[in-house]
């Protein structure tokens, strides 16, 4: 009959949505994806991360939830980073982390919520090219800066002495591994009375120096700075075999350690001097 609204049209029409219930939507949404990127860029700050864009990347994360006032241009904006950092977690492999998988989940989970939220703000109030291209800028220039002026390497080559056998020119022995209870190879070199030293567990070195038979040895160091600021140092060859290019692990020391021995002068055993390692 005319005149009687179609029932199949009213179910095709959408539901209405409350003002409200979008505003508190758009907060929670905004104030989630806020509380994530500053829980990223924290956790970057403590352990270091892979690479050192990935901190300005979390930040500027971080920031973009205050901009979910605008859901669309925030969705567009935040979607980048969010895919960013779930991409990051999947290639850790969470699942096989066998002391932390509830943790490593849990980590996963709450990345791939980050993406739900910006995916369904994205298919309610559309897609914004020009808010997606500024995330991809910004990564871009995280990325630049981080190239060219962090983890820079410097090559330092010193002459240092050694042992096999665990003894040291302090006295006391070398600690060994306690997996194996070998004695590592310990280099050395004296400084004002006291000594720099580097232990490295590895039987292959060990045999080449033996092969070698020399007083001294020859020890390159790679040295980084970020910004001109020291920011760590490992060994790259002994003696022509390389322990680690740049920051990549080539033969793994696990259990080696390092550091410094201060030896008191013999007028003053009270007399420590600071010891300032020439690596």
């Amino acid at each position: 009959m005319t005149g009687q609204p179609d029932q199949t049209d009213q179910l095709d029409q959408p539901v209405p949505v409350s003002p409200w219930a979008a505003r508190l939507l758009n907060i929670f949404s905004g104030l989630y994806l806020f509380l994530v990127g500053l829980s990223i860029a924290l956790v970057l700050l403590v352990t270091g991360g892979p690479s050192f864009w990935f901190l300005p990347a979390a930040g500027i994360y971080a920031l973009s939830g205050i901009l979910w006032f605008r859901p669309r241009m925030a969705a567009s904006f935040s979607l980048l980073f969010a895919l960013l950092f779930l991409s990051g977690i999947l290639t850790l492999k969470p699942w096989a982390w066998t002391d932390a998988r509830p943790k490593g989940f849990a980590i996963l989970l709450v990345l791939l919520f980050a993406v739900v939220l910006c995916a369904s703000a994205i298919r309610r109030f559309g897609f914004e090219w020009r808010a997606f291209a500024t995330a991809a800028v910004c990564i871009l220039v995280c990325v630049a800066v981080d190239r060219a002026f962090t983890n820079k390497v410097t090559l330092r080559t010193l002459t240092m002495d050694y042992t096999l056998d665990g003894t040291t020119p302090w006295g006391d022995p070398a600690v060994p591994d306690p997996a194996t209870n070998t004695f590592p190879v310990l280099i050395y070199t004296a400084v004002h009375g006291s000594y720099c030293y580097d232990t490295i567990f590895s039987e292959a070195l060990k045999q080449h120096l033996q092969s070698l038979n020399k007083p001294t040895i020859h020890v390159e160091y790679n040295e980084f700075t970020n910004f001109g600021k020291p920011a760590g140092y490992n060994i790259h060859a002994v003696e022509g075999m390389v322990l680690n290019n740049g920051r990549r692990v080539i033969v793994p020391n696990k259990a080696g350690y390092g550091g410094t021995m201060m030896v008191p002068a013999m007028d003053n055993p009270k007399n420590f001097l600071p010891v300032v390692c020439p690596r």
